[in-house]
């Protein structure tokens, strides 16, 4: 090795028994190449898992963006309050016992998901 690449950067010698010797920046080793080029490539696999994930959590359409668990909540929460609606509707209206039991069944399993 070329003695100037083995000093540091105000010319003095490199220490060899010292934990963290000063490095020099002119001088690159191939261990610091190699390891420069695998963190570039972590980074860049990172990226692009980050952007995978952001596809799976937005849904896109040709005029809109949304989220994807945002739009099944409300979805669920609409189609939920419809159904306790009839429900509450029919064990009011239906005079008949035998029927209600169905209805209160339904509520109380919708109740329940949403208590879970």
């Amino acid at each position: 090795m070329d003695e100037t690449k083995r000093l540091t950067e105000r010319g003095l010698p490199r220490p060899e028994r010292m934990c963290s010797p000063i490095p020099n920046p002119k001088y690159k080793s191939p261990e610091w190449e190699v390891r420069q080029l695998d963190h570039v490539i972590e980074m860049d696999e990172k990226k692009l898992e980050i952007e995978q994930e952001e596809k799976k959590q937005h849904w896109r359409s040709c005029c809109w963006d949304l989220h994807a668990d945002s739009t099944r909540f409300f979805a669920k929460l609409f189609i939920s309050t419809i159904v306790i609606g009839l429900c509450i509707y029919q064990l009011i209206m239906v005079e008949d016992c035998g029927s209600q039991h169905m209805y209160s069944g339904i509520l109380g399993i919708i109740l329940g998901a949403y208590l879970k």
